[in-house]
């Protein structure tokens, strides 16, 4: 009987297992699901241009003009219109964008120390770098240069006051088409530029702590994932093991009861010359007990076989004898199979004693 390496079998098992663990953890860490403060790189861009809105299709770098929109009394085909071009692009970002002469722009020198908190900090110095309030505007922070020999940073502030921007997004709001985000326009060029994200108080920024909250988040998800995959791996081991024993299982059975044969065979031998004087051309006694060892299932079992040249007779128990005659039946060396006496059910055994009688068929080149 061939071995089966069941540690082979189950490092293959694992490495499977492992490769598609790893890359759902990866999924988790993917830098697309991470927070970003950068422009929205697929979007709908209302582009503000005082009394109309000017629609593009952003796909990366490259915005395609689509319709406009008029501020002032527009259409309600031209609302529908704006809420469709959104909807066709899969409902994504709508993304408000200001000139740059709207707001503000200014370089900020500070230490380097301050780029652990610089939002928090550029709020506090709001009044003294603009002409307004922190909680008055929409503002982005980002860090521009850092000098590590000074020890030193250049922060670019973008600021645009909440009351130019209170009545666009107001009236966007009551046609459903509220912006996901805002952004000011870098002041070269024509104001296509996706520019600077800008955050307030009705578009929070995801703050150090929400960042930190969501990484937190997904590394208690990673974790969750390894002592799943933890669990999975020893279940599918478990189960794999399982069922290669099922195997061994019947394997060995069905080995023991062709032992079992040889065996009656090896005892009864001496007392019937017939099961070792076999006639020229005659189906080899090994192959008949090859095939009852098949036919017979395991819980019958024989306590006498006489094999005669042209026939054979089995006694023995089983669970269900009336079952065996269609059984044999199946085999090609065995025809006319029936019983040769009733059946007697054993009251201890619970079994059946059975004799059955059958015909052997003639061998190929053999006369009938």
């Amino acid at each position: 009987m061939a071995s089966i390496d069941l540690r082979k079998s189950t490092a293959a098992a694992g490495r499977r297992f492992f490769a598609w663990w790893l890359g759902e953890l990866s999924a988790v860490f993917t830098p697309a699901g991470s927070l970003s403060l950068a422009p929205f790189a697929n979007a709908l861009v209302l582009d503000w241009r005082g009394h109309e809105l000017r629609l593009a299709r952003r796909k990366g770098k490259r915005e395609t003009p689509l319709a406009a929109l008029p501020l002032e009394y527009p259409a309600e085909r031209e609302i529908e219109h704006a809420r469709a071009l959104f909807r066709r692009g899969g409902g994504r970002a709508i993304v408000l964008r200001f000139p740059a002469e709207t707001g503000l722009r200014r370089a900020v020198p500070l230490p380097l120390a301050a780029e652990r908190n610089l939002r928090q900090i550029l709020s506090h110095e709001m009044e003294r770098l603009t002409p307004w309030p922190a909680e008055a505007v929409y503002f982005s922070a980002e860090v521009a240069e850092r000098r590590a020999a000074g020890r030193e940073l250049t922060a670019q502030l973008a600021v645009i006051s909440a009351a130019v921007v209170a009545p666009v997004t107001a009236r966007l709001r009551q046609w459903g088409l509220a912006p996901t985000a805002l952004e000011l326009a870098a002041a070269e060029g024509d104001g296509t530029d996706a520019g600077a994200r800008l955050f307030g108080k009705d578009l929070p920024v995801p703050a150090a702590g929400r960042r930190h909250g969501r990484l937190l988040a997904a590394a208690a998800a990673a974790l969750v994932l390894f002592w799943l995959g933890c669990g999975t791996l020893h279940y599918w081991r478990q189960h794999r093991i399982d069922a290669l024993e099922a195997q061994l299982a019947s394997a060995r059975s069905k080995a023991e009861h062709a032992e079992v044969l040889r065996v009656e065979f090896a005892r009864l031998s001496g007392s019937d010359p017939n099961l070792v004087n076999r006639p020229p051309g005659a189906v080899p006694l090994i192959v008949l007990l090859e095939a009852l060892s098949a036919l017979l299932p395991d819980e019958s079992w024989l306590t006498e076989l006489h094999l005669g040249h042209t026939g054979i007779e089995l006694s023995g128990y089983s669970q269900d004898a009336a079952a065996l005659i269609p059984l044999i039946e199946r085999s090609p060396y065995f025809t006319d199979v029936k019983f040769r006496a009733n059946l007697v059910r054993d009251p201890q055994l619970r079994m059946d004693r059975f004799q059955i009688g059958a015909a052997l068929r003639a061998a190929k080149g053999e006369a009938p």
